[in-house]
């Protein structure tokens, strides 16, 4: 039931790598089922942000990131969907252990940061002081952990921008820990907030047909997407019921974050040094995904489908020091408008790292010239000159 994984050849990834014990993957939700079976032992410190006390267990702020829902949802009345769980088995479930699923990066370590109750929802402070936990910055509850995260996963969205959670997901970005966050399931034209800030990387949900949902939130700030469930089948995760620790299936851009969030695990045990800004490089060559629909980027699905076999192997070649981008032509202008000036001139300059060279710029219509310039500027492949019969 778990076809999520061969869509982003998970197994493959696997023959090389399952993750690494030293690598902490938090998980900012609704907390933790700590003793369903595969999640038993899984577990660094955490905590539990939730201020409100109407949406939390009763006693505020503590160290106890235990999802404490009862069977009933408190807001909805139907039965409690447990959030943090079903992400954190995605992400990391054990595996090898003839039990349930298994997670992306099953030898990964797991924190959970209570911020928010299952269907009541929570604030953008909340989920700002586990942030901050995670990466051992100062919180309001006046600790660190002695190991902080390598990866952050939100699975959440609501509300706008926020000054404040962006100067948060600033400094994690300084300090190296790459953030993962859910693109929403509006079906919106537009990705939502945390997601949408510059220094997170959004996730947008496939279903099981290999499309982009109905529901994945989509435009210019989109990275990639990732399984999310829908169009024939969910994800299977980690649940609670009467008959005890059990599974389900969930669907949305929830789902596909921490998928993302396990394949970025993966790589930062194969390559502990890379960067937050490394891997959005390695996104935006479009090295790490499978391309789905315009060459490059486009709104729909960002730069493609997450691969997990590429994404490992990127990762070892860049540790090793011998991975080299790829080259990629850059127009100065992919638009010219020509009034009272008929002459123009455009550049072509190479973003990767392979050298390349432009043997002719030509156009089939009679009323455009082209020339090559013999004098260009640094970083440039050539510059061209474009001349239009105005008559």
């Amino acid at each position: 039931e778990m076809w999520q994984l061969d869509l982003i050849n998970v197994p493959e990834a696997w023959d090389t790598t399952t993750g690494d014990p030293n690598v902490i993957i938090a998980i900012v939700d609704t907390g933790n089922l700590s003793q369903h079976p595969d999640l038993i032992d899984k577990s660094t410190t955490g905590y539990d942000f939730i201020s409100f006390l109407g949406n939390s267990d009763g006693d505020g702020i503590d160290p106890d990131p235990e999802d404490s829902m009862p069977l009933t949802d408190n807001c909805s009345g139907g039965n409690t969907f447990y959030h943090g769980a079903h992400v954190a088995g995605t992400a990391a479930a054990s595996g090898d252990n003839e039990e349930g699923i298994v997670g992306v990066s099953y030898t990964a370590e797991l924190m959970h940061l209570r911020v928010l109750d299952g269907s009541c929802g929570g604030s953008t402070y909340d989920v700002a002081q586990g942030v901050l936990y995670a990466i051992g910055a100062e919180n309001d509850s006046g600790t660190v952990p002695e190991r902080t995260a390598d990866v952050v996963n939100m699975s959440l969205g609501g509300g706008g921008y926020d000054p404040y959670f962006e100067s948060v997901l600033q400094d994690a970005d300084a300090r190296g820990v790459i953030v993962v966050a859910s693109s929403g399931n509006d079906g919106a034209s537009s990705v939502g907030y945390p997601a949408r800030y510059e220094t997170t990387i959004a996730v947008g949900s496939v279903g099981f047909d290999g499309d982009v949902t109905s529901y994945s939130n989509r435009g210019d700030n989109l990275d990639l997407v990732t399984p999310g469930g829908g169009n024939g089948a969910g994800i299977l995760s980690l649940h609670k019921s009467e008959e005890g620790f059990t599974y389900t299936e969930g669907n949305g851009t929830s789902m596909a974050a921490p998928h993302a969030a396990g394949i970025f695990a993966l790589m930062k045990g194969l390559h502990p040094d890379i960067t937050p800004e490394r891997l959005r490089r390695f996104i935006e060559a479009g090295v790490i995904t499978q391309e789905m629909g315009d060459e490059g980027f486009d709104t729909l699905s960002g730069y493609g489908l997450l691969d997990a076999e590429k994404a490992i192997n990127v990762a070892m070649s860049d540790a090793a020091g011998t991975f080299r981008f790829p080259a990629r032509f850059v127009l100065s202008d992919d638009e010219l408008y020509f009034m009272d000036v008929m002459t123009t001139e455009v550049a072509i300059t190479n973003t990767g790292e392979i050298p390349a060279d432009v043997s002719e710029v030509s156009s089939s219509e009679t009323w455009v010239t082209i020339e090559r310039l013999d004098e260009q500027e640094e970083g440039e492949i050539g510059r061209w000159s474009i001349v239009v019969n105005g008559e």
